[in-house]
Protein backbone atom coordinates (compact mmCIF):
# COMPACT_ATOMS: atom_id res chain seq x y z
CA UNK A 1 0.00 0.00 0.00
CA UNK A 2 2.73 2.30 0.84
CA UNK A 3 4.34 1.74 -2.09
CA UNK A 4 1.08 2.06 -4.26
CA UNK A 5 1.04 6.03 -2.45
CA UNK A 6 4.97 6.27 -3.58
CA UNK A 7 4.20 5.16 -6.88
CA UNK A 8 1.03 6.10 -7.89
CA UNK A 9 -0.37 9.82 -7.83
CA UNK A 10 -3.34 10.88 -5.31
CA UNK A 11 -6.29 11.45 -7.42
CA UNK A 12 -7.35 14.35 -5.15
CA UNK A 13 -4.63 16.29 -6.62
CA UNK A 14 -5.56 15.86 -10.20
CA UNK A 15 -3.67 16.46 -13.31
CA UNK A 16 -1.86 19.78 -11.57
CA UNK A 17 -0.73 18.39 -8.56
CA UNK A 18 0.71 15.06 -10.70
CA UNK A 19 2.38 17.11 -13.14
CA UNK A 20 3.63 19.31 -9.81
CA UNK A 21 5.20 15.36 -8.10
CA UNK A 22 6.63 14.66 -11.47
CA UNK A 23 8.54 18.06 -11.76
CA UNK A 24 9.78 17.77 -7.99
CA UNK A 25 10.97 14.13 -8.47
CA UNK A 26 12.86 14.94 -12.00
CA UNK A 27 15.23 18.14 -9.75
CA UNK A 28 15.84 15.51 -7.30
CA UNK A 29 17.11 13.10 -9.69
CA UNK A 30 19.20 15.90 -11.84
CA UNK A 31 20.27 17.07 -8.29
CA UNK A 32 21.52 13.95 -7.23
CA UNK A 33 23.74 13.32 -10.25
CA UNK A 34 24.94 16.79 -10.26
CA UNK A 35 26.35 16.20 -6.48
CA UNK A 36 27.61 12.85 -7.74
CA UNK A 37 29.65 14.22 -10.23
CA UNK A 38 31.04 16.65 -8.19
CA UNK A 39 32.12 13.92 -5.97
CA UNK A 40 33.67 12.06 -8.30
CA UNK A 41 35.26 14.97 -9.59
CA UNK A 42 36.73 16.06 -6.35
CA UNK A 43 37.92 12.60 -5.66
CA UNK A 44 39.93 12.81 -8.98
CA UNK A 45 41.03 16.41 -8.64
CA UNK A 46 42.35 15.07 -5.35
CA UNK A 47 44.08 12.83 -6.60
CA UNK A 48 45.93 14.86 -9.86
CA UNK A 49 46.57 17.67 -7.00
CA UNK A 50 47.70 15.56 -4.48
CA UNK A 51 50.91 18.07 -4.61
CA UNK A 52 50.46 21.27 -5.25
CA UNK A 53 52.75 22.86 -8.01
CA UNK A 54 52.40 26.42 -7.25
CA UNK A 55 54.23 25.54 -3.52
CA UNK A 56 56.36 22.27 -4.85
CA UNK A 57 57.99 22.97 -7.98
CA UNK A 58 61.42 21.71 -9.07
CA UNK A 59 63.98 24.58 -10.26
CA UNK A 60 66.50 23.75 -12.93
CA UNK A 61 68.78 25.92 -14.06
CA UNK A 62 71.79 26.54 -15.98
CA UNK A 63 74.95 27.90 -14.36
CA UNK A 64 75.93 29.69 -17.34
CA UNK A 65 73.59 30.95 -20.37
CA UNK A 66 75.85 30.48 -23.47
CA UNK A 67 78.13 27.59 -24.46
CA UNK A 68 80.43 26.54 -27.27
CA UNK A 69 79.59 23.12 -29.16
CA UNK A 70 81.10 20.04 -26.71
CA UNK A 71 81.98 22.26 -24.00
CA UNK A 72 80.95 20.93 -20.25
CA UNK A 73 77.72 22.67 -19.36
CA UNK A 74 76.57 22.38 -15.67
CA UNK A 75 72.63 22.32 -14.83
CA UNK A 76 71.77 22.30 -11.32
CA UNK A 77 68.19 20.77 -10.39
CA UNK A 78 66.41 21.25 -6.99
CA UNK A 79 63.81 20.05 -5.32
CA UNK A 80 61.78 21.19 -2.03
CA UNK A 81 58.67 18.83 -0.86
CA UNK A 82 56.93 17.12 1.90
CA UNK A 83 59.40 14.85 3.52
CA UNK A 84 56.64 11.89 3.48
CA UNK A 85 56.89 12.22 -0.30
CA UNK A 86 59.05 9.43 -2.12
CA UNK A 87 60.65 11.43 -5.44
CA UNK A 88 63.20 10.43 -8.56
CA UNK A 89 65.43 12.50 -10.40
CA UNK A 90 66.52 11.76 -14.28
CA UNK A 91 68.73 9.11 -14.16
CA UNK A 92 71.24 8.16 -16.77
CA UNK A 93 68.87 6.39 -18.79
CA UNK A 94 66.51 9.81 -18.84
CA UNK A 95 66.92 11.30 -22.44
CA UNK A 96 68.78 14.55 -21.91
CA UNK A 97 67.96 15.89 -25.75
CA UNK A 98 69.30 18.01 -27.44
CA UNK A 99 72.04 17.77 -24.25
CA UNK A 100 74.01 14.54 -23.94
CA UNK A 101 75.03 13.50 -19.84
CA UNK A 102 78.45 13.38 -18.88
CA UNK A 103 78.27 12.77 -15.42
CA UNK A 104 75.83 13.56 -12.31
CA UNK A 105 76.48 14.24 -8.59
CA UNK A 106 73.97 13.60 -5.66
CA UNK A 107 73.72 15.41 -2.57
CA UNK A 108 72.20 13.86 0.36
CA UNK A 109 68.41 14.95 1.27
CA UNK A 110 68.61 17.71 3.87
CA UNK A 111 65.46 17.88 5.91
CA UNK A 112 64.04 21.41 7.90
CA UNK A 113 62.31 19.66 11.15
CA UNK A 114 60.96 22.91 11.52
CA UNK A 115 58.84 23.10 8.08
CA UNK A 116 58.79 18.96 7.77
CA UNK A 117 60.38 20.00 4.07
CA UNK A 118 62.97 17.97 2.65
CA UNK A 119 65.60 19.48 -0.66
CA UNK A 120 67.36 17.16 -2.88
CA UNK A 121 69.93 18.24 -5.56
CA UNK A 122 71.46 17.10 -7.98
CA UNK A 123 74.10 19.06 -10.23
CA UNK A 124 74.09 17.23 -14.10
CA UNK A 125 77.28 17.39 -16.27
CA UNK A 126 75.93 18.07 -20.02
CA UNK A 127 77.64 18.66 -23.38
CA UNK A 128 75.30 19.61 -26.87
CA UNK A 129 76.36 18.85 -30.35
CA UNK A 130 73.29 20.06 -31.97
CA UNK A 131 73.49 23.35 -34.04
CA UNK A 132 70.74 25.39 -32.97
CA UNK A 133 71.19 29.04 -31.18
CA UNK A 134 68.75 28.42 -28.60
CA UNK A 135 68.69 25.20 -26.52
CA UNK A 136 65.93 24.67 -23.79
CA UNK A 137 65.93 21.80 -20.98
CA UNK A 138 62.91 20.88 -18.58
CA UNK A 139 64.31 18.12 -16.53
CA UNK A 140 60.94 16.20 -14.45
CA UNK A 141 61.24 14.62 -10.86
CA UNK A 142 58.70 11.67 -10.20
CA UNK A 143 57.19 11.00 -7.10
CA UNK A 144 54.90 8.33 -5.90
CA UNK A 145 51.09 8.55 -5.48
CA UNK A 146 48.81 5.63 -4.62
CA UNK A 147 51.10 3.49 -7.16
CA UNK A 148 51.33 5.87 -9.58
CA UNK A 149 54.51 7.83 -10.61
CA UNK A 150 53.40 11.32 -11.01
CA UNK A 151 55.87 13.69 -12.99
CA UNK A 152 56.26 17.20 -12.43
CA UNK A 153 58.60 19.64 -14.75
CA UNK A 154 60.78 22.08 -13.54
CA UNK A 155 60.45 25.78 -15.35
CA UNK A 156 62.95 25.54 -18.82
CA UNK A 157 65.76 27.41 -18.55
CA UNK A 158 67.71 28.60 -22.13
CA UNK A 159 71.05 28.21 -23.26
CA UNK A 160 72.45 29.87 -25.87
CA UNK A 161 74.95 28.20 -28.31
CA UNK A 162 77.89 30.45 -29.25
CA UNK A 163 79.59 30.49 -32.74
CA UNK A 164 83.12 30.52 -33.02
CA UNK A 165 83.75 29.72 -37.08
CA UNK A 166 84.29 32.69 -39.29
CA UNK A 167 81.56 33.38 -41.40
CA UNK A 168 80.72 34.63 -44.84
CA UNK A 169 78.87 37.80 -43.54
CA UNK A 170 79.73 40.71 -46.32
CA UNK A 171 81.87 38.59 -48.64
CA UNK A 172 80.26 40.27 -51.26
CA UNK A 173 80.67 43.56 -50.80
CA UNK A 174 84.43 43.33 -49.59
CA UNK A 175 86.39 40.37 -50.47
CA UNK A 176 89.28 40.50 -47.39
CA UNK A 177 86.08 39.15 -45.40
CA UNK A 178 85.63 36.34 -47.69
CA UNK A 179 86.27 32.60 -45.27
CA UNK A 180 88.98 32.04 -47.57
CA UNK A 181 90.44 35.26 -46.42
CA UNK A 182 90.41 34.31 -42.66
CA UNK A 183 91.59 30.92 -43.34
CA UNK A 184 94.86 29.76 -44.02
CA UNK A 185 95.96 26.79 -45.35
CA UNK A 186 98.36 24.22 -43.43
CA UNK A 187 98.87 20.80 -44.60
CA UNK A 188 101.74 19.97 -42.68
CA UNK A 189 101.56 16.82 -40.85
CA UNK A 190 101.18 16.57 -37.11
CA UNK A 191 103.45 14.54 -35.48
CA UNK A 192 102.01 11.47 -34.01
CA UNK A 193 103.16 9.37 -30.55
CA UNK A 194 104.09 6.01 -31.42
CA UNK A 195 102.42 3.77 -29.21
CA UNK A 196 102.85 -0.27 -28.61
CA UNK A 197 99.97 -2.16 -29.31
CA UNK A 198 100.77 -4.85 -26.44
CA UNK A 199 98.30 -7.07 -27.17
CA UNK A 200 99.03 -7.49 -30.74
CA UNK A 201 103.35 -7.12 -29.32
CA UNK A 202 102.39 -10.08 -27.28
CA UNK A 203 100.30 -12.33 -29.27
CA UNK A 204 103.02 -11.96 -32.07
CA UNK A 205 105.77 -12.87 -29.07
CA UNK A 206 103.72 -15.91 -28.55
CA UNK A 207 103.64 -17.07 -32.07
CA UNK A 208 107.38 -16.64 -32.43
CA UNK A 209 108.29 -18.57 -29.24
CA UNK A 210 105.05 -21.65 -30.42
CA UNK A 211 106.80 -21.82 -34.06
CA UNK A 212 110.31 -21.70 -33.30
CA UNK A 213 109.37 -24.64 -30.29
CA UNK A 214 107.49 -26.93 -32.90
CA UNK A 215 110.89 -25.99 -35.24
CA UNK A 216 113.27 -26.92 -32.20
CA UNK A 217 110.80 -30.07 -31.51
CA UNK A 218 110.94 -31.51 -34.85
CA UNK A 219 114.49 -30.15 -36.52
CA UNK A 220 116.74 -29.37 -33.69
CA UNK A 221 118.86 -32.64 -33.46
CA UNK A 222 119.29 -31.55 -37.35
CA UNK A 223 120.03 -27.96 -36.37
CA UNK A 224 122.43 -29.13 -33.45
CA UNK A 225 124.36 -31.11 -36.15
CA UNK A 226 124.33 -28.28 -38.54
CA UNK A 227 125.56 -26.55 -35.23
CA UNK A 228 128.72 -28.60 -34.62
CA UNK A 229 129.43 -28.78 -38.29
CA UNK A 230 130.11 -25.03 -38.63
CA UNK A 231 131.90 -24.56 -35.70
CA UNK A 232 134.43 -27.44 -36.41
CA UNK A 233 134.50 -26.06 -40.18
CA UNK A 234 135.02 -22.39 -38.60
CA UNK A 235 137.86 -23.47 -36.45
CA UNK A 236 139.43 -25.64 -39.20
CA UNK A 237 139.46 -22.69 -41.42
CA UNK A 238 141.55 -20.75 -38.86
CA UNK A 239 144.14 -22.97 -38.12
CA UNK A 240 145.07 -23.18 -42.05
CA UNK A 241 145.27 -19.77 -42.37
CA UNK A 242 147.56 -19.18 -39.17
CA UNK A 243 149.37 -22.70 -40.01
CA UNK A 244 150.07 -21.06 -43.68
CA UNK A 245 151.30 -18.34 -42.66
CA UNK A 246 153.83 -19.85 -40.15
CA UNK A 247 154.51 -21.95 -43.30
CA UNK A 248 155.49 -18.78 -45.44
CA UNK A 249 157.30 -17.48 -42.72
CA UNK A 250 159.49 -20.45 -42.27
CA UNK A 251 160.27 -21.19 -45.54
CA UNK A 252 161.89 -17.56 -45.59
CA UNK A 253 163.46 -17.24 -42.55
CA UNK A 254 163.86 -20.66 -40.91
CA UNK A 255 163.39 -19.10 -37.17
CA UNK A 256 163.17 -21.58 -34.91
CA UNK A 257 159.96 -19.16 -32.87
CA UNK A 258 158.14 -19.62 -35.90
CA UNK A 259 158.38 -23.31 -35.85
CA UNK A 260 157.80 -23.25 -32.01
CA UNK A 261 154.84 -21.08 -33.14
CA UNK A 262 153.43 -23.53 -36.01
CA UNK A 263 153.90 -26.97 -33.95
CA UNK A 264 151.75 -25.10 -30.89
CA UNK A 265 148.76 -24.02 -33.49
CA UNK A 266 148.82 -27.17 -34.56
CA UNK A 267 148.63 -29.12 -31.33
CA UNK A 268 146.07 -26.49 -30.30
CA UNK A 269 143.49 -27.31 -33.01
CA UNK A 270 143.60 -31.24 -31.90
CA UNK A 271 142.96 -30.17 -28.52
CA UNK A 272 139.80 -27.93 -29.35
CA UNK A 273 138.89 -30.59 -31.79
CA UNK A 274 139.58 -33.99 -30.06
CA UNK A 275 139.13 -32.83 -26.19
CA UNK A 276 141.99 -33.88 -25.24
CA UNK A 277 145.22 -31.99 -23.86
CA UNK A 278 147.54 -32.31 -27.13
CA UNK A 279 149.20 -29.20 -25.90
CA UNK A 280 151.06 -30.79 -22.91
CA UNK A 281 151.71 -33.88 -24.72
CA UNK A 282 155.36 -35.04 -25.64
CA UNK A 283 155.48 -36.50 -29.55
CA UNK A 284 155.55 -39.77 -28.25
CA UNK A 285 151.70 -39.61 -26.24
CA UNK A 286 150.64 -38.17 -29.36
CA UNK A 287 151.75 -41.38 -31.63
CA UNK A 288 150.07 -43.24 -28.84
CA UNK A 289 146.75 -41.45 -29.22
CA UNK A 290 146.92 -40.83 -33.10
CA UNK A 291 148.17 -44.40 -34.80
CA UNK A 292 149.66 -42.86 -37.84
CA UNK A 293 152.45 -43.84 -39.90
CA UNK A 294 155.53 -41.08 -40.53
CA UNK A 295 153.83 -38.83 -37.35
CA UNK A 296 156.70 -39.89 -34.65
CA UNK A 297 159.26 -39.34 -37.74
CA UNK A 298 157.95 -35.77 -38.45
CA UNK A 299 157.33 -34.94 -34.68
CA UNK A 300 160.77 -35.59 -34.37
CA UNK A 301 162.45 -33.46 -36.51
CA UNK A 302 160.53 -30.43 -35.48
CA UNK A 303 161.40 -31.03 -32.18
CA UNK A 304 164.73 -30.77 -33.17
CA UNK A 305 164.91 -28.22 -34.95
CA UNK A 306 163.15 -26.06 -31.75
CA UNK A 307 165.10 -27.51 -28.74
CA UNK A 308 168.54 -28.51 -31.05
CA UNK A 309 168.31 -26.20 -33.92
CA UNK A 310 168.98 -28.84 -35.98
CA UNK A 311 167.07 -27.97 -39.30
CA UNK A 312 167.01 -30.60 -42.37
CA UNK A 313 165.97 -30.09 -45.81
CA UNK A 314 163.05 -32.15 -44.76
CA UNK A 315 161.05 -29.69 -42.10
CA UNK A 316 158.87 -28.36 -44.78
CA UNK A 317 158.10 -31.49 -45.78
CA UNK A 318 157.24 -32.06 -41.98
CA UNK A 319 155.25 -29.54 -41.90
CA UNK A 320 153.23 -30.09 -44.49
CA UNK A 321 152.37 -33.68 -43.33
CA UNK A 322 151.01 -32.27 -39.80
CA UNK A 323 149.03 -30.11 -41.78
CA UNK A 324 147.75 -32.98 -43.90
CA UNK A 325 146.35 -34.91 -40.83
CA UNK A 326 144.79 -32.45 -39.34
CA UNK A 327 142.96 -31.95 -42.69
CA UNK A 328 142.18 -35.41 -42.02
CA UNK A 329 141.37 -35.42 -38.66
CA UNK A 330 138.54 -32.90 -39.37
CA UNK A 331 137.15 -34.51 -41.77
CA UNK A 332 136.87 -37.94 -39.69
CA UNK A 333 135.54 -35.45 -36.67
CA UNK A 334 132.92 -34.43 -39.66
CA UNK A 335 131.66 -37.97 -40.14
CA UNK A 336 131.39 -38.54 -36.39
CA UNK A 337 128.68 -35.92 -35.77
CA UNK A 338 126.84 -36.68 -39.29
CA UNK A 339 127.48 -40.23 -37.80
CA UNK A 340 126.09 -39.74 -33.95
CA UNK A 341 123.25 -37.18 -35.07
CA UNK A 342 121.85 -39.59 -38.07
CA UNK A 343 122.03 -42.43 -35.44
CA UNK A 344 119.81 -40.22 -32.74
CA UNK A 345 117.62 -39.65 -35.55
CA UNK A 346 116.83 -43.13 -36.59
Amino acid sequence: MKEDILTTPNPSLGRRGAKSLSLKGGVRGGLLFVCLFLINTAVFAQKDSILDTNHYQPKGIFLKKQAKIGENITYILTFRYPKDLQVLFPDTNYNFSPFELKQKRIFTTKTDKKTNLSLDSVIYELNTFDLREKQILDLPIFYYFEGDSIKVNAENDTITLLKVAPTLENAGKNPENSLEKQLKSNLQHLPLRQQVNYPYFVGGFLAILLFLWIVWRFSGKWFKMQFKLFQQKRRYDNFKDSFNKDMARIRVNKRVKDIENALSIWKKYLDNMENKPFTSYTSKEITQIINEPNLLESLSSIDKAIYGQIIDENLDKNLVYLKDLAKVRYIIKQKQIRGINEGIRN
